[in-house]
């Protein structure tokens, strides 16, 4: 019986995930940049928010195919390998609109996937208090300030005894969000080293459109 890949839509057969996997590779690649934001210590990421990569996030997001983000983490897996011991993944919360529109949480769906991949620890540790309110018109200066109020903790005592948090999110953009979620983190564990995974980045074309603040400094 004839099926369609979750990722390309098309008719396939067993080797179809084989075929969407050599398609991330050949047009996405391991990246990471140092320091991208003042509370993240790296952004790890494999490439820009171009057309190919709008069809899976769009498949996934609205088409509601959440295997899409299987192939995904199973793609960022092979790439980053195994992770450091005390590590610990995380993802950044869904407002509870989306969640209502989409009935699932991308991140939260890429963040299991990963863990489940590299045999890591995972869990909810950040809850949005906040309404959603759409961040594209704002610069990240307005963002910074929107996202403290819109974030707290869940569980703040899973961070104690580890040594690396990865903050999970499928697009980079400003970093903003990532940002709030690492300075609350680093509130209760300073020595923490924060790594955010995301599938890709907006270009820094799109970024300076938004009108941010010397963008050069926290995108790289």
């Amino acid at each position: 019986m004839s099926k369609k890949c979750t990722v390309c839509t098309d008719q396939f057969t067993e080797s179809s995930c084989q075929t969407c996997l050599a398609d991330l590779r050949s047009n996405f690649s391991l990246k990471t940049d140092r320091s991208p934001s003042e509370y993240l210590d790296s952004l790890i990421y494999f490439g820009e928010y171009h057309c190919i990569a709008k069809q899976y996030i769009h498949n996934c997001k609205f088409l509601k195919q959440q295997k899409v983000y299987d192939t995904i983490a199973k793609y960022i897996s092979l790439e980053i390998g195994s992770l450091p011991i005390k590590s610990l993944i995380t993802y950044v919360p869904s407002s509870w609109l989306r969640f209502c529109m989409r009935g699932f949480n991308p991140s939260k769906v890429l963040a299991k996937n990963l863990a489940e991949y590299t045999k890591s620890d995972s869990t909810k540790v950040f809850k949005r208090i906040r309404s959603h309110r759409s961040l594209t018109t704002m610069n990240r200066k307005e963002r910074m300030a929107y996202n403290a109020q819109s974030y707290t903790y869940l569980k703040p005592e899973a961070l104690k005894d580890i040594n690396n948090l990865y903050l999970v999110d499928d697009i980079f953009t400003t970093g903003s969000t990532l940002d709030t979620l690492a300075k609350l983190a680093k509130t209760t564990n300073p020595q923490l080293k924060i790594t955010a995974i995301c599938f890709v980045k907006t270009p820094l074309e799109r970024i300076k459109l938004l009108n941010a603040i010397s963008p050069e400094v926290y995108l790289n």
